[in-house]
């Protein structure tokens, strides 16, 4: 066929005399920049070890095994099949509508009506690339290799592989090409690419294990030119039945005759990289009437996508959005609000899945409570509040003593912003201890709690803390709980008890209880205050003619 093709070419130019050269001329002058290229030997070089790719799905993915023959100049890898479009007739009309078969300068002719004459389009021929020429072997001592001689061609390879339906799959392969004008030239001799135009370079996945390469269903990359050095190329798709078709495939295609139009395959690899598609939710546990995202991701632009939901008393419920963003992975989001307990079950549906994908999410009654500040003096008002995204009735809030007995806090209101209610209280007790919050109210299940510790302590000061001998002292003890029996000593720097003037009672709510005293002499006079039911004393000093000394103020809880 080779020898044919040349013997008819030199006829036509021949024909077309000086029409011919000046076709052709242009074209075998033509120059391009390659990446450096291996220079091919003949003396056996050692293998690169394989590629091995977790998970990978293909038998013989590397293109290893003794090559099997497929019939006449075909020989192809074992566990893969060779397929080609015929040379005659080419499987459009150059030229027509949906046709990509061009028609070469160089030919008898371009009429768009025109028929291949032998000049468009052959079947190619498929044999193994060995270590003969180790640039066209990727990894191990083979790869796959397909041509055209002369001719445009499309063609390739592939194999058929059981998955499970739905499986998010990955093919990949690494290819290149080689295609010369003149192959008596040195660049071409060494291996190289002289004026290359393109080979269209792809994958495909048949998802639903269709071994036509020209089904509509099959999935394929955007095509790439990669002459003499491999590039990965890779595709992904949804399985679409229990068996999936990979698909390699090159296509020639140039304005004028290339002689050599090559490809080459190795190293594939077909992968599960997820399920269909997977749910996300947030909050990961939605509260009632707190709104909730939903986002469904796959590696797979789903068409016609839809979310139904259905609540815990079997009724259906339709989410607002479904735009989807992003690209590879894709996520498609969606909104509602659970205004009932329970299991909610979502099913995300698309044109490209036979069932849906299901998935759970419950939603559960509950509410906040908080109380500040958690440790209170005797009879110091705390903030109880409880909030919640779902406007609770009836509820109850109960407030228990160390000893068991109940405390009815005042109420204050009901305020809703932002999409929560929050309700509060106030609480004050004379009892020392653990004090055990419980909230309650329809549909909550678990009563929502919390605690406040009640201490009985005071606090004390005087002014001014650090005064000049002589100098009018006042000392102070606040508190608010009306304490009885209130003393207060007070001692000199030589530790002479002194007595101050007391002034009593001098506020409430809080209470305060006030002294005075002039310092003689320099130096710490300190003072120590009690009371009955006060737990810890409040004890202080006064520096006179010096600087102040703070003591800390112990809390001590009752026992």
């Amino acid at each position: 066929m080779k020898k044919t093709w040349l013997i008819a070419g030199v006829l036509l130019i021949g024909l077309l005399g000086s029409l011919g050269w000046m076709l052709l001329r242009p074209a075998l002058l033509q120059t391009v920049n390659l990446p450096p290229f291996q220079a091919r030997t003949l003396s056996g070089p050692t293998p690169q070890p394989t590629i091995a790719v977790p998970g990978n799905l293909l038998r013989d993915p590397s293109f290893e095994g003794n090559f099997v023959n497929c019939g006449h100049s075909c020989n192809v890898a074992p566990e893969w099949t060779a397929w080609s479009a015929p040379g005659n007739p080419p499987p459009c009309i150059a030229g027509q509508p949906g046709c990509y078969i061009p028609c070469p300068l160089n030919c008898t002719g371009c009429d768009p009506m025109q028929v291949d004459v032998g000049c468009w389009w052959a079947k190619a021929e498929h044999k193994a690339a060995t270590l003969q020429f180790p640039e066209r072997v990727h990894t191990g001592a083979q790869a796959q290799q397909a041509f055209v001689y002369g001719r445009m061609g499309e063609f390739g390879v592939y194999q058929v592989n059981t998955v499970t339906p739905g499986s998010l799959l990955r093919f990949s392969v690494y290819a290149q090409a080689w295609q010369c004008a003149d192959p008596k030239s040195t660049t071409c001799k060494n291996g190289q690419s002289d004026v290359p135009d393109k080979m269209n370079l792809r994958v495909g996945i048949g998802t639903q294990g269709e071994t036509d390469p020209y089904a509509s269903s099959i999935v394929w990359s955007a095509p790439i030119e990669s002459f003499d050095h491999y590039s990965p190329i890779s595709v992904t798709a949804m399985a679409q039945n229990s068996t999936v078709t990979v698909f390699v495939y090159a296509r020639p295609e140039w304005g004028w005759a290339r002689i050599n139009n090559d490809a080459y395959w190795d190293d594939a690899a077909l992968v599960v990289i997820g399920p269909p598609a997977g749910f996300s939710f947030d909050p990961p546990q939605p509260e009632l009437g707190q709104p909730t995202t939903v986002q469904v991701t796959s590696y797979y632009a789903h068409p016609d996508t839809t979310l139904l939901i259905t609540t815990p008393q079997s009724a259906p419920l339709t989410p607002v959005g479904g735009a989807r963003s992003g690209d590879e992975p894709y996520t498609w989001t969606w909104y509602f609000t659970p205004t009932l307990p329970g299991t909610y079950t979502l099913a995300f549906s698309s044109g490209a899945l036979t069932t849906p994908i299901s998935a759970t999410l419950r939603a559960i009654a509950t509410a906040h409570l908080t109380a500040q500040p958690t440790t209170v003096w005797l009879d110091q008002p705390a903030r109880v509040q409880v909030t919640s995204y779902y406007r609770y009735s009836p509820y109850r809030l109960t407030i228990a003593t160390p000893g068991g007995d109940e405390i009815t806090p005042a109420y204050e209101g009901l305020v809703s912003g932002g999409g929560v209610y929050t309700r509060t209280w106030r609480l004050t007790s004379t009892v020392t201890g653990t004090h055990l919050l419980t909230f309650t109210a329809n549909l909550i299940e678990t009563p929502v709690t919390g605690r406040v510790h009640v201490v009985s302590v005071a606090g004390g000061s005087a002014t001014p803390p650090a005064p000049p001998v002589g100098s009018l002292v006042t000392i102070q003890m606040g508190a608010y709980y009306p304490y009885t029996d209130i003393s207060l000593t007070l001692t000199d720097p030589q530790g002479t008890p002194l007595t101050p003037n007391p002034l009593g009672q001098i506020g409430s709510a809080p209470f305060v209880w006030a002294w005075t005293f002039t310092p003689v002499i320099t130096g710490a006079h300190r003072y120590t205050i009690t009371a009955t039911r006060l737990d810890v004393p409040v004890r202080g000093l006064v520096l006179a003619g010096g600087q102040t000394v703070h003591l800390p103020l112990v809390m001590k809880a009752s026992r």
